[in-house]
């Protein structure tokens, strides 16, 4: 019996576990050295329901029901919460109890351990994070070579319709000197919309590589409204430009068509008549924001994520790949562009481009 004793003293003292015990009604007995070390409770703390007090108080309530329910049912127990310990730092840790029953199969003492578990979740934790970002990038590459197969696609279509387009052209040409009829305008106007897309595609599926030279944002701005349509549809523009700043590393020409794209993008979401597009420039810390605003209706919650997917569109007619284009554009500048949170009716975009060449 000393022997056996002996072997159950050294089996205690050298485990990592906490040993704790409790009476048939669940109150605990007076606290175990192990407890005492790790939590900094002392035996009158502890004894009782004084156990509780060591928990994190929003895992008392139910680390306590759950205890009681085996206490009650005489059942073993397990439950995970977080325990304070001597430097008031809580860790994660679980929970063990089995019912000791006597003779006539009372419980006659509760018998348990707790086991710190904190680097086994955090572990869980990273792994399930990595996993994460591993099943992200996945769906990247997949996303990647998909619209890289698309591009492809794309620009070989695009190129074999702007042959045939440019006959067509040039046969309305002849006709028109030749002869007036309302076909004609019909016809001329959706070679146009046809030539329009065929040049989103172009720009979609043409590599984006930016040649950076310091230009001027505030010129590059001009020039992008001047090639926009706006006079004729009665938009009043709006220009609130910054003085902090005007030369910027970067290519005015990819520049110019993301600006092109925005002002376009806006210009057919306003009304007829009474449309405002807003251009704002400010300096932030390492960077130029620019933001163009509109007053059209603006992108419903549930769109608002998908706005710069390739060939995703809510008009009637369009590729759907202005946007696009101008994510890419900003993104090879190592800049970003972003729909910001609705504040006021219409569409607002905000766009950065970085003070020193980041491509």
């Amino acid at each position: 019996m000393r022997r056996e004793a002996e072997h159950y003293r050294v089996l205690v003292e050298t485990t990592t576990a906490v040993l704790w015990g409790a009476r048939p009604d669940g109150s605990a007995t007076s606290g175990s050295e192990t407890w005492s070390s790790y939590t900094g409770q002392t035996e009158v703390e502890h004894s009782g329901f004084g156990w509780l007090d060591a928990l994190h108080p929003d895992d008392r309530a139910k680390t306590l029901e759950r205890w009681l329910y085996s206490v009650k049912h005489e059942i073993p127990y397990e439950a995970e919460y977080r325990l304070r310990r001597t430097d008031g730092a809580y860790a994660n840790v679980i929970s063990r109890g089995l019912p000791l029953f006597d003779g006539e199969h009372k419980v006659r003492e509760w018998v348990g351990t707790v086991q710190d578990i904190t680097a086994l979740r955090r572990s869980e934790l990273a792994a399930a994070e990595r996993l994460k970002q591993l099943e992200d990038a996945q769906r990247m590459l997949v996303a990647s070579e998909r619209l890289a197969a698309v591009g492809e696609l794309s620009a070989a279509v695009a190129h074999e319709i702007r042959n045939p387009l440019g006959a067509i052209f040039n046969a309305l040409n002849m006709l028109r000197r030749e002869m007036r009829h309302p076909l004609l305008d019909v016809m001329t106007e959706e070679s146009d919309r046809l030539n329009r897309i065929v040049g989103d595609l172009l720009d979609f599926a043409r590599p984006c590589e930016p040649r950076f030279s310091g230009e001027s944002i505030t010129k590059v701005i001009h020039q992008a409204l001047s090639s926009v349509d706006l006079s004729s549809r009665g938009i009043d523009v709006q220009l609130q430009l910054t003085n902090e700043v005007d030369q910027l590393p970067m290519d005015g020409r990819l520049v110019r068509q993301l600006l092109i794209n925005l002002f376009e993008n806006a210009a057919q979401a306003m009304p007829p008549v009474g449309g405002k597009l807003q251009i704002r420039t400010e300096r932030t810390d390492d960077a130029l924001s620019l933001y163009v605003s509109d007053n059209g209706p603006g992108v419903p919650p549930h769109l608002r994520e998908r706005v710069f997917a390739p060939f995703f569109t809510t008009k009637a007619t369009g590729t759907g790949l202005g946007l696009a284009v101008v994510k890419r554009i900003a993104e090879s500048h190592g800049g970003s562009v972003e729909l910001e949170p609705v504040q006021v009716p219409g569409a607002h975009f905000r766009v950065e481009i970085p003070l020193s060449a980041r491509p």
